[in-house]
């Protein structure tokens, strides 16, 4: 688990907005990441957009995290040395595959998040950090957030974007079924967008133009520490 986030002792600075993004599976919620990008670029603010399943597939490229998860799972999910996605998913996500998800989840999450803090602090300074995080409560990234946006859409729609994937036709209510409910997630939201059109509406852009932060003025190589303040209280 990860600790609360504090302060630690170093000089001020200023910090930057920090949105998560959270919501049902195959709602779009990278979708939205990027419309936020996008908004912070149309305003100049200095972002940076952390996606936790890109770190997460290159985490999987390393060969020590090869190793560990061939040894846990076997050879039946690699094809020669190449990971096998669909078969270890299949595994995780199977009806009685709560233990596998936890191990693979012990594998992947640390090094995901190390090297997820690591691009942060590099990054630095910036005015506004998105973090596409699929378990973003779970994981306890939103200790670190300013506003999280819950991205939801209808069943009908969800059920054709998971079909797009190439995702059987009941694998989107077992993963389901193995992540927080909507409701827990709308209760620690602050924002909510509803994501089954190809567009954003314009309320939406409008609400999200009045919280996203104005343009600073740069600050000196090496005076930023929001970074180091923000996840100050963390172990990777």
């Amino acid at each position: 688990p990860v600790s609360r986030c504090h302060n630690v002792d170093m000089p001020s600075a200023p910090s930057p907005h920090v949105i998560g993004i959270t919501g049902q599976i195959a709602a779009g919620k990278s979708f939205v990441g990027r419309a936020i990008i996008a908004e912070a670029d149309r305003r100049d603010l200095r972002h940076l957009r952390l996606d936790a399943d890109d770190h997460a597939r290159r985490a999987v490229e390393r060969p020590e995290t090869l190793r560990q998860i061939r040894e846990r799972f076997g050879d039946g999910c690699f094809d020669g040395d190449r990971l096998d996605r669909a078969a270890l998913g299949r595994i995780v996500f199977a009806e009685d595959g709560s233990s596998a998800r936890a191990a693979l989840e012990a594998i992947i999450h640390p090094v995901v998040r190390r090297d997820m803090i690591e691009r942060w602090i590099r990054a630095s300074p910036v005015e506004l950090v998105v973090l596409d995080v699929p378990l973003l409560i779970e994981s306890g990234w939103d200790l670190v957030c300013d506003d999280i946006v819950c991205v939801t859409a209808s069943t009908a729609t969800r059920r054709r974007r998971a079909a797009a994937r190439g995702w059987a036709a009941d694998e989107l209510e077992n993963r389901e079924k193995r992540q927080l409910g909507l409701s827990v997630k709308l209760a620690h939201s602050t924002i909510r967008v509803e994501n089954d059109a190809d567009d954003l509406d314009d309320p939406f852009s409008v609400l999200l133009a009045n919280r996203l932060p104005l343009p600073s003025s740069p600050s000196p190589p090496g005076s930023d520490h929001c970074a180091a303040q923000r996840l100050g209280g963390w172990s990777p």
